[in-house]
């Protein structure tokens, strides 16, 4: 299957006759095997007797008609070959065909730009046409007798690559197939190379015209290693690194997309292109005219079958995974033995694929993968997630986590960019949206990007945009606070497992009867309120009413986090400080230091209340908050200006631990008390949890204080090391003013300008 690398891409795969010779050849790589195969046979074959003709088979997008014209333009470059032999390649659809008479026109009229001086041009046709008006068979061997004339009056042979050739062979009469099997056996001047996506069932019945006619070459699914070769190819065509490497480094990956397209080279190309377009939508929108244009052909396969294989197609198709008999009986209602008679037809005619399991019964899966996203796509309601389901198991296998959610980041982006075709970003949403590897977070962004773009540019879209995962919890929360509604609890199972990363359902088949479930979800609600709320702040566009309602929730029902995220939220967000205070309180009351730290911070900050402030600043402190006791500290060092108590508690945090009151007892120390000493040992301890201003103050005092210029340099370059322009400064400073080396103060110049 060829690579292509201009627009509408998608669009050009399922026409490889369209592409460029260069395109074609360079592209090929998932065939060479049966390509070098079937050229051998041509280039080996003299043509001096009746060759034998070839029917190549295989599902449509295998890459059947990619492999015809791959070997057609090989003949072409093939001297020795092309100096006797002509390739015709027939159109992939060849409706003008419907009788034996027009299969010869057909050939005469490809001849017709192949030799030069050919007598069987268009005039001479008519005017056989004209003498034979009233009888086609008379026609049908006027045609052909001018055929073999001309190719014996120049030297040539044909070889015919007729694309579809169950179709074209089913228009022919009984009759006129035997005539045609008769030519090709006696003629050493004409070979045909043909293929079918179709099932030529009747081929291989003993009183058909082709029957054991043809050498067989069935197309399979591409193994691991041609997948590998095929999407080596495509990432190199569309310079996509990450691609080539996880190829590389995640042969796993090859496999699962492998299976999901069935080894189908087009389908694999189309998720690949789908994959690759994160800028406007347009692969999509080509998938969308494939779609229209495969309608007829699919509508026609669904409308031979009976009303029986039709429930049973579909209810395999919209499930997308293989699916067991048992499966099947429940959505179709139908007895287990007629289903089991109807899947032995649906396979046969290639429609239905088997597949064998660990045990011993086997799963069912639509053969032609392509056919299946027709019948989601083209049958689904747009709103139905199962419309998108095969490109969310393809994302799914495809991206890991860290991927999945660049995807989607990366889809958001191009919405908000613009131009972006509102159909294919409402199903690259629901798609993503559905997978499992993407955080809550970022599947309720992207589906709020979304539904704002749909409202300016398709606003019908917009109701049939599913809801995101924080919505519909959101919701059913909302029913339990009010209702206690148990029902909507049970919803909430596979989205709480999301929130706190729980196996649910494990969990509560342990329990013996619904009033222990009950307390049980009593317990765990205002936890998934809590973390509900946590998620709605955090979003690239946080949803603060959502939040605030969820903690509330929590709050509530005795939720200490909830009540102390409230408190933020109502200082930092609302600026409502009476709220604050009140759940604040609260939790500090329960005995939350951080509560109590955080009150003091605002009576301080936000009101000026001194005394408020130093009485939940002490309850923290007296709780053991190292906060608590560095803000004491710095409340009385800047706001009342009592230096031995800011060093006091300074002290208390830093035997705490807390490297911030280190650094503020030596400054202390330093210029309030002049005791260099003690600043050195406060420095020391700051500098030693890998502090680099206490490292640059360290060097300062040497340097100014006490003018040891040796441990100045020392401290400035353990400062330097750790990466500090300051200690840089410094450095060039002291060598270009103290120690006159004004080389090494260009050099600590130079290295702090780069920072």
């Amino acid at each position: 299957m060829p690579v292509i690398i201009e627009q509408n891409r998608v669009a050009t795969i399922y026409n490889p006759q369209k592409q460029t010779k260069d395109q074609l050849i360079d592209g090929f790589v998932a065939r060479e095997k049966t390509f070098k195969k079937l050229f051998k046979v041509i280039k080996e074959s003299k043509m001096e007797v009746p060759e034998q003709h070839y029917l190549i088979s295989g599902l449509r997008g295998m890459g059947k008609t990619t492999l015809i014209m791959r070997l057609f333009y090989e003949i072409e470059d093939d001297k020795e070959l092309s100096s006797s032999l002509i390739p015709l390649v027939f159109n992939e659809e060849e409706y003008g065909i419907r009788r034996l008479f027009g299969f010869w026109e057909r050939i005469l009229e490809l001849l017709e730009h192949e030799i030069p001086n050919f007598r069987g041009n268009e005039s001479v046709r008519k005017v056989l046409s004209k003498k034979f008006n009233d009888d086609d068979d008379a026609y049908e061997r006027a045609l052909y007798n001018l055929l073999t004339d001309e190719l014996t009056r120049n030297g040539k042979k044909i070889i015919l690559f007729v694309d579809n050739f169950g179709d074209l062979a089913r228009k022919l009469t009984d009759a006129e197939g035997h005539r045609l099997r008769k030519i090709l056996q006696s003629s050493a001047d004409i070979r045909i190379f043909a293929s079918s996506s179709v099932v030529l069932e009747a081929f291989y019945k003993y009183d058909h015209p082709f029957y054991e006619f043809f050498k067989a070459i069935e197309l399979q699914g591409l193994n691991e290693n041609e997948t590998r070769n095929l999407l080596l190819s495509l990432s190199h065509h569309y310079k996509n690194d990450s691609v080539a490497k996880m190829v590389e480094n995640h042969p796993g990956r090859i496999e699962a997309i492998r299976r999901i397209t069935g080894g189908v080279i087009r389908t694999m190309v189309l998720l690949f292109e789908i994959f690759a377009d994160d800028d406007d939508g347009s692969a999509f929108k080509d998938l969308e005219k494939i779609l229209d244009r495969t309608t007829p052909l699919y509508k026609h396969r669904m409308d031979d079958l009976s009303d029986q294989q039709q429930a049973i197609v579909e209810a395999i198709a919209t499930n997308w995974d293989a699916l067991s008999v048992k499966e099947i009986v429940e959505r179709t209602r139908l007895d287990s033995k007629t289903i089991s008679a109807q899947l032995n037809n649906l396979e046969k005619t290639g429609i239905i694929e088997k597949r064998a399991t660990t045990t011993k019964n086997h799963v069912y899966l639509v053969a032609e993968r392509f056919f299946n996203i027709w019948f989601l796509m083209r049958l689904g309601r747009r709103g139905d997630e199962r419309r998108v389901l095969w490109l969310v198991r393809f994302f799914e296998e495809w991206c890991d986590d860290e991927m999945m959610g660049s995807r989607a980041k990366m889809h958001v982006a191009a919405i908000l960019k613009g131009g972006f075709e509102p159909e294919a970003a409402f199903s690259y949403t629901q798609a993503l949206a559905q997978t499992q590897k993407l955080c809550m977070a970022d599947s309720h962004d992207l589906i709020q990007t979304t539904r704002g773009y749909l409202i300016k540019n398709k606003p019908e879209l917009v109701n049939e945009l599913q809801p995101s995962d924080l919505d519909i919890t959101f919701e059913i929360l909302q029913n339990w606070f009010i209702e206690k509604n148990i029902e909507g609890i049970e919803k909430l199972i596979p989205i709480c497992s999301k929130l706190l990363h729980t196996d649910f359902l494990k969990i509560l088949s342990e329990f013996n009867n619904q009033d222990e479930i009950f307390n049980f979800w009593l317990q765990k609600i205002p936890i998934i309120a809590n973390t509900l709320g946590n998620i709605y702040i955090k979003l690239n566009s946080p949803e603060i009413d959502k939040a605030e309602k969820s903690w509330n929730w929590a709050a509530n029902a005795g939720n200490f986090d909830a009540m102390f995220n409230l408190g933020l939220l109502y200082q930092k967000e609302m600026k409502d400080l009476e709220k604050a205070i009140k759940w604040y309180e609260k939790v500090a009351n329960a005995g939350n230091s951080n509560a109590m730290v955080n009150l003091g911070f605002l009576y301080e900050k936000e009101m000026k209340d001194f005394e408020k402030a130093i009485e939940w600043f002490e309850k923290g402190a007296n709780a053991g908050n190292s906060k608590a006791m560095f803000n004491l500290g710095f409340l009385y060092e800047n706001e009342m200006k009592e230096v031995e108590k800011a060093i006091d508690w300074y002290e208390k945090a830093a035997n705490a631990g807390d490297s911030n009151a280190k650094f503020n007892l030596g400054i202390l120390y330093q210029s309030e008390m002049k005791d260099f000493e003690k600043a050195i040992e406060w420095y020391e301890k700051a500098a030693n949890t890998s502090d680099s201003e206490a490292m640059v103050n360290l060097g300062i005092l040497y340097e100014k204080e006490m003018k040891d210029f040796e441990k100045a340099i020392e401290w400035f370059e353990k400062g330097a090391n750790a990466g500090n322009s300051d200690a840089m400064f410094n450095l060039g400073l002291l060598y270009q003013k103290e120690i006159k080396n004004l080389e090494k103060a260009i050099e600590w110049y130079e290295k702090g300008a780069n920072i």
